[in-house]
């Protein structure tokens, strides 16, 4: 979902600072969401069967990385 986005960005440091920041708040508020189906709730579904919703607050970070491929 997030990487075809990032792949149309310029990787300037102030464009990354930005989609890092985004990011962050977006999973903060999916923390808080009693209804979110995280992909933790997913995997609970469809290896123990369990139901289970809801996000964790908890530690957020993002790391986003610029990867150039130079040719010689």
């Amino acid at each position: 979902m997030f990487l075809s986005v990032l792949d149309l960005v310029e990787p300037t440091l102030d464009n990354l600072q930005r989609i890092a920041h985004k990011l962050a708040k977006r999973a903060l508020k999916n923390g808080y969401d009693p209804n979110f189906y995280s992909p933790f709730a997913r995997s609970a579904k469809r290896s123990l069967g369990i139901n289970i919703c809801g996000g964790k607050p908890d530690d957020v970070t993002v790391l986003l990385a610029v990867v150039k491929s130079t040719f010689v």
